[in-house]
């Protein structure tokens, strides 16, 4: 069985169109290709766009990554992005490859977010239920308690519900679809990867 993850999703569905106007209205999400640059470091593209900024001019973008488990939950990820002086938007933060053995992603779902401001601290994921089925619905809202836990820095918590996670995403069954991105990472469809046969 093919690993379970959220990964960028190869089209836009309507909902995903509906969760960014809930989350940004008006804005409309883009596919962002992610080009590192060599002194941008994993996990920092606040400081990695400021530092960018100050090199080669251009501006930083604040938004929303865009993720998905296929018809079981949406997470969006604060980040920033810069835009270049030709106003092309480029993640140069790079990405931390979700499974082992799997190549790190090499474009985003970026939804911009013109209201958005930065801080200093962390904002945590927002996820968004997909889901239709109970067991699908159960394994959305495990995953929002587990985000809970571990924002709180509970650990004992998280690491329970990671634990219940895990069997319950093994319970579900989950298979993709053929139009479902192929859980390997590939950016393929399902169809026309891992599900070929």
């Amino acid at each position: 069985m093919l690993p379970i993850y959220t990964q960028t999703p190869i089209e836009i569905t309507k909902e995903v169109e509906a969760l960014c106007q809930q989350l940004s209205p008006g804005q409309r999400p883009v596919f962002v290709g992610v080009t590192p640059i060599d002194h941008c470091k994993r996990g920092e593209c606040f400081g990695n766009v400021a530092q960018q900024v100050a090199i080669d001019g251009g501006t930083r973008v604040l938004g929303w990554l865009i993720q998905v488990f296929p018809r079981v939950l949406a997470e969006c990820e604060f980040h920033a992005i810069w835009r270049r002086d030709d106003a092309k938007l480029v993640d140069i933060t790079p990405r931390i490859p979700f499974h082992p053995g799997v190549a790190a992603e090499t474009v985003g779902l970026f939804l911009p977010d013109p209201s958005a401001t930065y801080q200093g601290q962390k904002t945590s994921n927002i996820l968004y239920s997909l889901a239709s089925t109970p067991k699908a619905k159960a394994v959305a809202e495990l995953s929002a308690l587990f985000k809970d836990a571990f924002d709180a820095m509970d650990w004992v918590a998280a690491d329970r519900y990671r634990q219940e996670l895990v069997r319950r995403r093994e319970a579900l069954g989950w298979t993709p679809e053929r139009r479902d991105p192929c859980p390997c990472g590939s950016r393929q469809r399902y169809g026309d990867c891992h599900g070929q046969g």
